[in-house]
């Protein structure tokens, strides 16, 4: 997924309409990383290595986003019509932990909550949203479902 994309998951909505909904940070992770293949499909980046940062939440919740992942990235997990052949590219997940203050991740922190806030409740003043949107390319703010 590239800087002026973003994507955000409805969790009622989704829940709603799915009788046996998939995880919703799974659907996201596998959203992400096909956006990220059609940015790097575009610039010629095949065979390359690719790092995808994640924050670190815990070892049980790294293992299972790790295990997603690697499916994702080795083509053995897919989600509706779209398959992406992520074999192309070398994806390596690194786990940061928060106390890295990463600035990648101070970043996603600080844009999450107003883009998610945005959708949740549109007619709601959302200052920081405000500052963000213009930075968000034109199509680039899905909402799932």
């Amino acid at each position: 997924m590239t800087q002026d994309e973003r994507l955000v998951i409805n969790k009622v909505e989704h829940s709603k309409k799915y009788y046996n909904p998939w995880n919703p940070y799974e659907v996201v992770l596998l959203f992400c990383i096909e956006k990220l293949h059609s940015f790097l499909s575009e610039n010629s980046q095949q065979e390359r290595t690719i790092h995808v940062v994640f924050e670190k939440r815990g070892n049980k919740e790294d293992k299972s986003l790790e295990l997603v992942f690697r499916r994702i990235v080795s083509n053995d997990w897919q989600l509706g019509k779209t398959h992406k052949n992520f074999i192309l590219f070398n994806f390596q997940s690194v786990f940061v932990p928060k106390l890295e203050n990463s600035t990648g991740l101070q970043l996603a922190d600080m844009a999450a909550r107003p883009i998610g806030l945005s959708i949740l409740n549109p007619n709601q003043k959302n200052r920081a949203f405000t500052i963000i949107k213009p930075k968000i390319h034109s199509g680039g703010l899905k909402c799932f479902p």
